[in-house]
């Protein structure tokens, strides 16, 4: 969930490259199917699959034990929903569903969301008029300056750099598998950088990089503003996001990589995206997820900001996390979060909303 903004990151535009265009919002070409043998072959899947459904499937990769298929063309989610319950009835397989493509979630667009004066009012608590606030200040004075700090894995767009917040990020991961996703020339590797995620007529957000700073920007160095931590947390960025969003493939894989099989890289994973659609309790994202928290790392990731019920989306419905919705500045539901019984706790949001509770 976003925070007042920090300073924005201004970097030059970057020419688009050849790759096909990514699918457009509601619609994934690709899907996840796990077999109850561990041992299946993709390729030989991939045309048993399409014999038995008559549909065209290209196998892709094998990730912690699943495969990814991809279909010629987009379809509309809910038709990979048809496929993959046409798929489920065949032998040998123990699940299949599509392979959504998550966004950030977005900023609210009223002009005066980063405009406002005061940046950081939600630093600020009751005793200071800011009924929303998180009452920072007077955590601070509680906290033990010479504690090790603790690593966020910032499951998002990548990071750029910045002055005020490059001292307190560590070496992280490009998790985003789809070249016209990518923008960056290639597909995996160690480099999270963020070449923009402009899509379709819509600027760059860098988004990854202003969740990183709301987490870690430097506090005390009279320069931009202050990290909710404290300087008591580091940001490792994990590019999962790119140009029209992302596949929940990448994003458990991203997950995975932090995870490490068991040996966690981060103590936090946070996720500020989601996308449509209850999270499935026996589905790959939930099993990724499921395998951080039992690695002993805090997964916290947003409410949403579609103005519904969190039930209805992921990762906010998913077991094993902190579901994260918004608060106006007065207290009160903010007008454009999602609620309900799945969402653990609120933390300020936008300054603008109508009343209301968190429940709906």
């Amino acid at each position: 969930m976003k925070n007042i903004a920090i300073t924005a990151c201004v970097l030059a535009a970057i020419s688009p490259l050849s790759y096909a265009e990514a699918p457009s919002r509601g619609m994934t070409d690709q899907l996840i199917v796990k077999f109850s043998d561990p041992h299946a072959q993709g390729q030989s899947e991939a045309h048993r699959l399409s014999a038995a459904v008559g549909r065209s499937l290209a196998f892709k990769r094998k990730s912690a034990g699943w495969h990814v298929f991809q279909l010629p063309k987009a379809e509309s989610n809910q038709s990979i929903r048809g496929l993959s319950k046409a798929i489920m009835a065949r032998s040998g397989v123990s699940y299949a569903e599509p392979d959504i493509i998550m966004h950030k979630v977005a900023e609210p667009n009223d002009p005066l969301y980063s405009d406002y004066p005061q940046y950081q009012w939600h630093y600020r608590g009751p005793s200071e008029s800011e009924p929303a606030g998180m009452n920072l200040l007077s955590t601070w004075n509680s906290l033990n300056p010479d504690a090790p700090p603790v690593t966020v894995a910032v499951l998002d767009t990548g990071i750029t750099a910045h002055p005020d917040l490059d001292a307190h990020i560590v070496a992280g991961y490009d998790a985003i598998s789809s070249l016209s996703m990518a923008n960056d020339g290639n597909g995996r590797d160690s480099d999270p950088s963020d070449p923009g995620d402009w899509y379709a007529g819509d600027p760059s957000s860098w988004h990854g990089t202003h969740v990183a700073g709301t987490i870690a920007a430097v506090s005390n160095n009279s320069k931009g503003v202050a990290g909710v931590g404290n300087n008591l947390l580091r940001v490792m960025p994990i590019r999962v996001l790119g140009q029209g969003g992302g596949y929940t493939s990448d994003i458990a894989h991203g997950i995975d990589w932090v995870t490490n099989d068991g040996n966690k890289k981060a103590d936090v994973i946070n996720m500020s995206l989601g996308g449509e659609g209850a999270c499935n309790p026996a589905g790959y994202y939930q099993e990724a997820i499921t395998r951080a928290y039992n690695a002993g790392i805090t997964v916290v990731v947003a409410a949403g900001n579609s103005s519904g019920d969190a039930a209805n989306y992921s990762p906010a419905s998913c077991d094993n996390v902190i579901s994260v919705s918004a608060l106006n500045r007065d207290g009160g539901l903010a007008y454009y979060s999602n609620y309900g019984s799945v969402v653990d706790i609120a933390a300020p949001g936008g300054d603008y909303s109508v009343t209301g509770d968190l429940t709906g």
